[in-house]
């Protein structure tokens, strides 16, 4: 039906026309999309948001074992994070909300940037930061343990290069990406 009312006196050309376009379109919008930034991995996720918490609860263990090369070596760095720390409020926050997430594969090491809005009952806080892949973990699946065994490490070493999968026979495991802190920043939001 469309098709006869868009065609008139163009016949099937005026059809033709359209579908060209459309395709044309859809070819373009393909090509943008693979332009687009990729996603932060869940794992950059993760270790942000553990880092922040760690920040607003002044646990310095913590926040250390995820500092990365460049930043640990500042010796400014405690001031810094210090001074961040002033601008959260002791409660917990009421809400945790990641507004944007990229990965640049072609670095190296590979970077991540996260922004966070966190909201407070008093105040909002808007919190960037990039991250680095440091190298990954094996993480194997907890097994079905008998009454008296002595528990295994669930977590392998830190491996630099890409783990291989589970081979057949081997207690199966996930691998986890381990990134740390390159920087970070902390504004109020409006």
């Amino acid at each position: 039906e469309r098709a006869t009312r868009c065609g008139g006196s163009q016949g099937f050309g005026g059809l033709m026309v359209g579908r060209r376009y459309l395709l044309s379109l859809s070819v373009l919008c393909l090509v943008l999309a693979g332009c687009a930034p990729k996603p932060a991995e869940v794992d950059a996720d993760r270790m942000g948001r553990t880092v922040i918490d760690a920040i607003q609860r002044d646990d310095w263990l913590v926040i250390d074992n995820n500092l990365g090369p460049a930043m640990a070596s500042d010796p400014e760095h405690a001031p810094k994070i210090a001074k961040l720390r002033t601008l959260f409020p002791p409660e917990p926050p009421w809400s945790i909300k990641l507004l944007a997430s990229s990965k640049v594969a072609k670095s190296k090491p590979e970077r991540s940037t996260l922004s966070y809005l966190y909201t407070f009952s008093e105040r909002r806080l808007q919190i960037d930061l990039v991250v680095e892949r440091y190298g990954w973990r094996r993480v194997y699946e907890a097994a079905q343990m008998s009454p008296g065994a002595i528990p295994m490490e669930n977590a392998g070493p830190v491996v630099f290069e890409t783990p291989s999968k589970p081979k057949s026979g081997e207690q199966p495991f996930h691998i986890l990406e381990l990134y740390k802190l390159a920087s970070i920043s902390v504004v109020p939001a409006h």
